[in-house]
This record gives C-alpha cells, structure tokens and sequence, in this order.
C-alpha cells in the first residue's frame, strides 16, 4: 500500500470493498453467510473511455512488491467501496468512508453519522447536519453503510 503525506504525518491508503463474487464467506451463528470486506489500493475499469467515471467496473488490488504494478484484483460493488481514513477509533479499530459512527462529548449531544469524503475533507454527516470539525472528539465505528442499513434509519442517515 502506498503511503501519502497529510499534515506532515504520513499514512497508508487503503480502500476496502465487498467482492461481487464472494471469496469466501464467513458463517454467522444464525446459520447466515456474511461477506467480509477485501482491502487494499483501489481502481475503476472505464473501459479506456467507453464509460464515465462512476459507471466503470470498481475493483480492489493488491501491489507487487517490486511497484511495477498490480498483482491481483477482484471485482466489488461501487456501494461498498471505501477509503481509510488515516484515523482509528476509540477502540483502536480503522475507520474508512462509509463508516456509520459515534461521536461522544461531554461538552455536545450525541452524534450519529456517516463519514464521507465532501469538500476535500472526510465528514460525518446525517439528515441534520455535516460535521467539519469532528477528528478533535471520541469517535466509535457502531457500523458500515453495507452490512448496517438499519442504522441509517434508526439515527436518520
């Protein structure tokens, strides 16, 4: 994974997805089977042109060593795809665009929202409000917009 200078610190860029042929599952107690996030750099296939950005075929890759190219890549679904954000939460769990999280303040209520990538800065945001300035507060991944859709409702995403 590539490295990218932010703010004079350096950290991974990472894009994780839900592969559209699943590679392997991984079994629920309920019997359910689940499909597990793949991680690594990220591409969009337009077909040299023939589609415009946003309508390609989205895949997540892995680099070679040597950096003369990609290894290997799978296939995901546009919803699924998202990037790290260069940030953990509270309990040290990386947080990445298309998160669902928690933000807890004494000084402010609750906040509930979903971390996206507006305005060259990554935000939470809900039906309400677009939160800025959040990386100063403890924040808690509760979710994903993928496996958790229920919460978009409950808290008004």
């Amino acid at each position: 994974n590539r490295l990218k200078k932010e703010g004079g610190t350096l950290h991974e860029i990472i894009f994780r997805g839900k592969p559209i042929s699943p590679i392997g599952y991984v079994i629920k107690d309920d019997g359910s089977r689940y499909v597990d996030f793949i991680y690594g750099g990220y591409y969009e296939d337009t077909h040299y042109g023939g589609r415009k950005s946003g309508d390609g075929d989205h895949y997540i890759i892995n680099w070679n060593t040597g950096g003369l190219g990609f290894i290997d890549k799978t296939q995901v679904t546009k919803e699924s795809v998202g990037q790290y954000i260069g940030r953990k939460d509270k309990n040290g769990k990386a947080i990445y665009s298309g998160d669902i999280v928690r933000i807890t303040n004494h000084s402010i209520p609750e906040f509930v929202g979903v971390v996206d990538f507006q305005d060259c800065s990554f935000v939470i945001k809900n039906s309400y409000i677009t939160g800025y300035r959040w990386m100063d507060y403890e924040v808690e991944v509760i979710g994903n917009m993928v496996d958790n859709p229920e919460l978009l409702e409950q808290y008004d995403i």
